[in-house]
């Protein structure tokens, strides 16, 4: 995901916001990694503690916040760190006219 997310144009540099940009699809990207890495360690903890904490919907949970923080990022659904300035929206025709 990180890698595919942090994808640059190849004829042009980086804006300053993209560089931000890809620095949070890494972390998302690590986030999910971990997530999933502890998960699976969880799995084989005592039996006694397993019933205590539901370990695996937590990280799993981590791991969906993170995708989706990184993807709503991508489809520019953040607009925090967009590229592009906000286009203000236009009058319908004719709503200015008496």
């Amino acid at each position: 995901m990180a890698l595919r997310f942090s994808k640059t144009d190849p004829n042009g540099t980086p804006t300053s916001q993209k560089s931000r940009r890809n620095v949070i699809y890494r972390i998302c990207a690590g986030l999910i990694a971990a997530s999933m890495l502890v998960a699976f360690v969880a799995n084989f903890l005592p039996a006694s503690i397993k019933q205590d904490v539901p370990t695996l919907f937590w990280f799993e949970a981590v791991a969906v916040v993170a995708f989706s923080v990184s993807w709503l990022m991508k489809g520019e659904a953040i607009p925090v760190l967009n590229d592009k300035p906000s286009v203000p929206e236009r009058a319908p025709a004719g709503a200015g006219r008496v």
